[in-house]
C-alpha cells in the first residue's frame, strides 16, 4: 500500500492527552485515522485539530467495540478510498467514515 502507519503510543506515553499530541501530528503532516470521535466532539480537542491544521480521519461510532481482525479488515476495504479522500482535502480538514464506507466532510 505504500503507507507508513503507526499507532500513536509508538511516539508518545499511552496516557497523553489529545490536546499534547495533536500539535505534534500537524507540525510532522502526519494523516490522524482514529476511533476516538471524542476528538470532533470535544471543543478543545476539535480547535487542537483546526489550529494544527491535521486532516483526521474518524471511523464510526462502535468501531473501536469490534475485535481486531474486523477493524483491520474495516481500514483495509476502504483504505484506498480513504486515502483518495484525504489528498482532495485541506489541511484542517476532519472526515468521518461512516459503518458503509461513505466519507464525508464533518
Amino acid at each position: 500500500m505504500g503507507v507508513d502507519a503507526t499507532h500513536l503510543q509508538q511516539h508518545f506515553p499511552a496516557r497523553t492527552l489529545d490536546v499534547d499530541f495533536i500539535p505534534r501530528v500537524g507540525g510532522e503532516g502526519w494523516v490522524l485515522v482514529t476511533g476516538d470521535n471524542a476528538q470532533n466532539r470535544k471543543p478543545a480537542e476539535k480547535k487542537a485539530l483546526e489550529d494544527a491544521r491535521v486532516i483526521a480521519v474518524f471511523i464510526y461510532r462502535g468501531f473501536t467495540k469490534l475485535k481486531l481482525f474486523p477493524q483491520v479488515a474495516f481500514i483495509m476495504r476502504h483504505w484506498l478510498a480513504i486515502e483518495e479522500r484525504v489528498a482532495k482535502v485541506r489541511p484542517g480538514t476532519s472526515l468521518e467514515v461512516n459503518v458503509n464506507g461513505k466519507i464525508e466532510i464533518l
